[in-house]
């Protein structure tokens, strides 16, 4: 991918930020932005940024936003924080789900689940990634929150987790897909990516499935698929600063509907659900404390299930 996930915001010399190909600038509120922007936004009390389309600002930029940045998941993503906005910048391919029309389906179809404010997204073809700016949520995820919490807390958190879950799984559907019916981010379900595919590339799953999969289910009693967010890991749970209650659920964008048994499953299997640098806490914390209430709210984890669909996508296509 070029120019690197990494590189998709750079500081500019007059102070602003080129995003993609975007400049974006931040003013106080008693100034007037700078005419032609495509849209501002007031963020807070004192904060204003304008978005403009400067085609190809990175030729002049100064440096990577390095300091900005607050995550990078290797080739094929990348979120930097500036100020009170969020920019998450996706690999991106043809027919892949947008997360902002995931956050917006969530907001019509569940709006006790608290989401990011999406101020403005947009695709470039050309570089072959999505761009998506929101409103940065007060609080500090559930994994730094972990340790200043009691039991009491924690049990609390989890079972407003599930009671999510719960909410958006009366969303259903008859295969698996996004959303709006593309294809779903899931490697855990998936058949392994082709050796020729680029690292970057987003791998997509449905709703057409592979054959081995399709005569896998066939044999199977009827599955039902539900929506569910699928990574609810702790660094995607934002808590409020006194740990008494949850403010919002981040990274949607690998949601979309799946089979029912996955919702209680994937946190037994994925090392997403592990507490990270929490000291003396155990790591497994979260992912335990997480299945249970799931299997009070009725869900099930069911690793025989899982463990048959991943043997059907080793089976190769005749």
């Amino acid at each position: 991918m070029s120019p690197r996930i990494e590189d998709s915001v750079k500081e500019l010399p007059d102070g602003g930020w080129a995003v993609g190909s975007m400049g974006l600038y931040k003013y106080a509120r008693d100034e007037a932005p700078t005419p032609g922007a495509l849209v501002c936004w007031t963020v807070g009390e004192n904060d204003v940024y304008a978005l403009y389309d400067q085609k190809s600002p990175c030729s002049q930029a100064s440096a990577v936003a390095e300091t900005h940045r607050i995550h990078l998941a290797g080739t094929s993503a990348a979120t930097w924080r500036l100020g009170q906005i969020i920019i998450k910048v996706k690999a991106w391919q043809k027919d892949m789900e947008l997360e902002a029309d995931t956050i917006a389906l969530v907001i019509s179809k569940c709006p006790s689940v608290p989401v990011p404010q999406v101020l403005y997204n947009w695709v470039d073809t050309e570089w072959n990634r999505s761009f998506l700016i929101m409103k940065a949520i007060a609080g500090k995820d559930l994994n730094k929150m972990w340790p200043l919490l009691d039991h009491k807390g924690h049990t609390a958190i989890a079972e407003t987790i599930a009671g999510y879950c719960k909410e958006l799984a009366r969303q259903k559907s008859d295969e698996i897909k996004s959303g709006t019916g593309r294809g779903v981010m899931e490697h855990f379900l998936s058949p392994e990516i082709p050796d020729d595919e680029p690292s970057w590339k987003p791998y997509l799953l449905g709703p057409q499935l592979p054959e081995p999969l399709q005569r896998h289910l066939k044999e199977q009693p009827k599955m039902d698929y539900s929506f569910a967010h699928c990574d609810l890991g702790p660094t995607n749970i934002i808590i409020s600063e006194d740990g008494s209650q949850v403010n919002g659920v981040i990274d949607w964008e690998s949601a979309g509907y799946y089979p029912d048994f996955w919702i209680a499953t994937k946190p037994c299997v994925s090392a997403a659900f592990l507490l990270e640098g929490v000291g003396s806490t155990n790591t497994q914390d979260w992912r335990g404390c997480l299945t249970t209430a799931l299997e009070k709210s009725g869900f099930q984890c069911d690793k025989r299930r899982f463990e048959a669909w991943q043997r059907a996508c080793r089976v190769k296509e005749q």
